[in-house]
């Protein structure tokens, strides 16, 4: 099988975009100091940052590629579940729906 893309590339482009979607989110709703959204933002930065020093793997000290890397994704889980736990989430889907400009008029009976 032949791969364009090796794994260590699939992992930065992830970490990339965890952490561009996390700051890109916090600034279009307002960026915020406290309640779900800050939660929600953190909690992407975290994994992005985790999977960013698991691409390092082989180039930094295992110290930071293993247990570093992996304590912040644990970490990112932890600041993620109140956000789902009190029911945030779909009201963070809302509010960039409307931060995006875009049309929601009627979505409200879909559940959004």
């Amino acid at each position: 099988m032949n791969n364009p893309l090796d794994i260590i590339t699939i992992f930065r482009v992830s970490a990339l975009l965890f952490l561009l979607l996390s700051a890109m989110t916090w600034m279009m709703l307002g960026r915020p100091r406290r309640g779900a959204t800050l939660l929600w933002c953190l909690g992407g930065a975290l994994v992005g940052v985790s999977v960013w020093l698991i691409s390092l793997r082989n180039q930094i000290s295992d110290f930071w590629s293993y247990s570093v890397a992996q304590t912040l994704f644990l970490g990112s889980f932890l600041v993620h579940v109140p956000v789902f736990a009190h029911g945030h989430a779909p009201g963070l889907a809302l509010a960039l729906a409307r931060g995006s400009g875009a049309d929601l008029r009627g979505h409200h009976r879909a559940g959004l």
